[in-house]
């Protein structure tokens, strides 16, 4: 068993309150974001391992969008999403580099600099699972400038 305490609320300077509830294994199961204008949730069921095979997202009283991850022997493999499957494609580090749909058109791609940071990425979808396959929020580079 894990002692690593893992942190239950977060309250940021805007006095934005994320909560977090874990199961026994320390696993995220369910994550709850407040911003005073929005109370958005997600979440998490897990399988054999660390990697979420659903997650339930619901904003305020809004339908909930539920996100299906398809795992392989080398970790993330596809996802659906609003009806529709996404291919990953990754690189020697197990990063995603880009996501396909269904015909092969490219519906995000990712570049990241050595540390994970994203140099360049353009997406129509989003996939949370991005440098070495970890979830990563998307951080845009000092200096892009949108084309």
């Amino acid at each position: 068993m894990c002692s690593v305490k893992m942190p239950r609320q977060i309250i940021t300077a805007n006095n934005e309150v994320i909560n977090f509830q874990y199961n026994s294994d320390n696993q995220r199961v369910l994550k709850t974001f407040d911003d005073q204008a929005n109370v958005s949730s997600t979440l998490y069921l897990h399988g054999m391992n660390d990697y979420p095979l659903l997650e339930k997202n619901r904003v305020n009283s809004l339908p909930e969008n539920r996100v299906v991850y398809i795992y392989g022997l080398t970790g993330l493999l596809a996802m659906q999403k609003d009806g529709a499957v996404y291919y990953v494609l990754k690189d020697h580090l197990g990063s995603t580099r880009v996501l396909v749909d269904e015909t092969g058109t490219a519906a995000a791609y990712y570049d990241y600099a050595p540390f994970g940071n994203l140099m360049r990425f353009d997406e129509n979808v989003e996939v949370a699972y991005r440098f070495t396959g970890y979830p990563g929020k998307k951080r845009q580079p000092p200096c892009w400038q949108p084309g």
